[in-house]
């Protein structure tokens, strides 16, 4: 019997463990944008910061498309809230900071990246977004790396509650490369 319970604690119990890691919430902060940039975090009536949960991710276009010669990934955070926590959010910026802080994008620092929200994983909140750009090039059949690039981009138009998938996303990083 002590083999069995010294087997199952040495293979089984670390496989649990990770696995309850691995699909555990992480938290987010979130900040209220305005097309210029300028931002504040998000505060409830008790002055306490607003957290959302979910899962951080990352974006990367080879998944949508694998033989591209440009690569572009940026950070995401897939929301775990209620349908409608995405507009009842919006509507808290505006109303705290004036309606022109429509953009809501998750934060953990004042330093982070700038990162968008997502409804799953092709579905996303337009925003601020750091995107890294990977430029390949092929020499004598063999993927050469020729750069890397992070750049800010907008994703999105005036109307937040309009959502962006992937291809929208894939479409606009490409088009704003040149």
């Amino acid at each position: 019997m002590k083999y069995k319970l010294i087997l199952f604690m040495l293979f089984a119990l670390p496989n649990i463990l990770l696995n309850i890691s691995i699909y555990s919430l992480d938290k987010t902060y979130i900040i209220c944008v305005d097309t210029k940039r300028n931002w504040y975090w998000l505060q409830d009536n008790n002055k306490k910061y607003v957290e959302v949960n979910g899962i951080w991710n990352k974006w990367d276009s080879i998944k949508e498309n694998p033989r591209a010669v440009y690569n572009f990934k940026f950070s995401y955070f897939l929301i775990n809230e209620e349908q409608n926590f995405i507009s009842k959010t919006i509507q808290m910026c505006k109303r705290n900071f004036g309606r022109e802080y429509f953009i809501v994008q998750p934060a953990n620092y004042s330093i982070s990246n700038w990162s968008l929200f997502a409804i799953n994983t092709d579905l996303f909140i337009g925003g601020f977004v750091d995107v890294l750009k990977n430029v390949k090039t092929k020499n004598n059949g063999y993927n050469k790396h020729l750069y890397s690039q992070k750049s800010l981009y907008f994703l999105g138009n005036d109307k937040m509650t309009n959502f962006l998938n992937s291809n929208i996303v894939y479409d606009l990083i490409f088009k704003n490369f040149y």
